[in-house]
């Protein structure tokens, strides 16, 4: 019952559209009887919302769409292109098993000893590392060289990886292919929904287009991802629950997903930086803590107390501080290839004199050959600006988004629950632009900025400046990766991923800067709070929009 008058709280339909007497119910900071006039406080809030327009994709009703049997197929769509993915390392793993029974193998230069290898005998991928990793773990032997002789590390992940993988080849191999494909097919679907979700306010019953085109703009690093084993779209989906608990206020939960996310691929920690920007205290603090005890005590039952500090000593040594002129990190030639479009990858191509084609260097070094040896190599160099010059443009363009990103975000008094969303896309794109190692597959993190793209644009008024507008920028961001079909690898060379993020990146910002400058003035200038200093409910009604899908 509510403290004031006695009434009933309101229903879920009065969210969207706050009634005079549900308004007089707040007492403001300034004192009782400051928003005395129920229309005044109205009027103050209405500039904060999105132009208004029929109901759309907030409306309470589900769109249309999903009353038609065309969604019916949607779903089974959706549903057997997943199942098609997922089986694609099964029958990678079949087809090798046969393989291997005729006497038929593919060696695996993956830097272990013979004996580890026969343990698998023939080669699925990645998952294959993953069995190895696994196994060796399970012996408690290391999976990662000593630094010092320069051995290429053939697994780059956390010594906390290397435990999950353990646990999980305890189920025999044809399992852990399995549990991973299965893994990655409810990441996939825990993606679609979870961006939805943040974006809209309600996961189901939204356009359609915030289900399918998100995906399918990056198709084709989801398929990548499922053939080769990588877990970034669990990663993706751990982020998302990080943003929704953060949106739930328990920061606890938030922090220890983040660490789940980089104990397994140490890049989403970077997430840590905006935890501690927004004062997130327990989401900073749950994220060191938990983050330590899955790098410290989850391997001391393989490895005891000695071999657990060593591992993390050796990756550390070997990962978060190996850069130099010839290598990011643990993979020389291929760190400055074209499948890496990070900023670093892209920036040493573009501006240094290095083969783009790294990856048929790394490919001859692990074969044994020397690289210098293969003839001429193929460069997307514009000028040479040296390994110093390079370094330094990194340094100055992570400073320049680093600051950008914080003059855009609304101060603490101005941010809703739209505002936050914008800034966890933008947070989103930033993490995968500014990871060392950003190969293609890692920009299906874009899922989640393109959700909130094509929703910005769906609910605009129907024939508006704003709509069409917002509909080229989201069009372009999904078509400018499928720049890669014409000529593979000169569009990767040249960021076919990295500039459609970047793109994203400035939409996203203007956005988020224009909701934050309506919300900041004309708050100011009525006298009152901006939406976040009010109680949840009157903050969610002036955060959502109400406009046209």
């Amino acid at each position: 019952m509510d403290r004031h008058n006695g009434a009933a709280p309101d229903s879920e339909s009065s969210l969207s559209s706050p009634s005079p007497s549900s308004l007089t119910r707040f007492d403001p900071p300034h004192g009782p009887g400051r928003l005395a006039n129920p229309k005044v406080f109205e009027a103050a809030l209405k500039p904060v919302e999105p132009e208004l327009g029929s109901p759309g994709i907030h409306s309470a009703a589900p769109h249309p769409f999903w009353n038609h049997r065309y969604a019916r197929w949607l779903i089974v769509v959706g549903t057997l292109v997943n199942l098609t993915f997922a089986a694609w390392p099964v029958v990678n793993h079949i087809r090798a098993r046969v393989n291997e029974a005729h006497g038929r193998t593919v060696p695996v230069a993956w830097g272990f000893p013979k004996p580890a290898i026969d343990l698998i005998g023939h080669f699925n991928k990645d998952y294959d590392l993953w069995r190895l990793v696994g196994v060796k773990t399970l012996r408690g032997e290391s999976v990662y060289p000593e630094p010092s002789t320069d051995a290429i590390f053939p697994f780059m992940y956390p010594p906390s990886a290397a435990v999950l993988l353990a646990l999980s080849a305890t189920l025999g191999e044809p399992f852990q292919v399995v549990l991973l494909d299965a893994i990655n097919m409810l990441s996939w679907v825990a993606v679609v929904i979870g961006s939805v979700l943040l974006a809209t306010g309600r996961a189901w019953g939204r356009h359609p287009v915030l289900y399918v085109l998100p995906s399918l703009a990056v198709l084709i690093l989801i398929q990548n991802i499922f053939m080769i084993g990588q877990p970034n779209l669990g990663l993706l989906a751990l982020m998302l629950g990080a943003f929704l608990a953060l949106r739930a206020k328990r920061e606890g939960l938030a922090g220890a997903l983040v660490a789940l996310a980089a104990g397994i691929k140490a890049f989403p920690l970077l997430a840590i930086v905006y935890f501690l920007w927004r004062r997130h205290d327990r989401a900073t603090v749950s994220t060191i803590v938990t983050l330590a005890a899955l790098l410290l005590v989850a391997p001391l039952p393989f490895r005891g107390p000695q071999g657990a500090w060593e591992d993390l000593s050796r990756w550390t040594r070997g990962m978060l501080f190996k850069y130099d002129e010839t290598s990011i990190s643990q993979r020389p030639y291929r760190s400055f290839s074209y499948k890496n479009q990070s900023i670093m990858g892209l920036a040493h191509r573009l501006f240094r004199d290095v083969p783009a084609d790294g990856e048929k260097l790394a490919d001859a070094q692990l074969r044994g050959t020397d690289p210098r040896l293969i003839g001429p190599v193929w460069k997307v160099t514009v000028v040479d600006l040296g390994f110093r010059g390079v370094s330094g443009l990194i340094l100055a363009s992570a400073a320049l988004a680093g600051l950008v990103f914080v003059a855009v975000m609304p101060s603490r008094n101005a941010r809703t629950e739209r505002s936050d969303t914008l800034e966890w896309a933008m947070l989103t794109l930033l993490i995968v632009i500014f990871s060392p190692l950003s190969f293609n597959y890692a920009y299906v993190w874009m899922i989640f900025p393109l959700t909130v793209a094509w929703t910005l644009a769906l609910e605009s008024p129907k024939g508006s400046a704003r709509r069409r507008g917002l509909l080229v920028w989201a069009g372009v961001a999904s078509l400018l990766p499928a720049t890669a079909a014409l000529e593979p690898r000169v569009a990767q060379a040249y960021g076919n991923l990295f500039w459609p993020s970047v793109v994203l990146l400035v939409g996203l910002g203007w956005e988020l800067r224009r909701l934050g400058r309506q919300a900041s003035t004309h708050s100011a200038q009525a006298g009152f709070p901006a939406p976040s200093t009010l109680t949840h409910r009157t903050a969610r009604s002036a955060s959502q929009p109400l406009s046209a899908s």
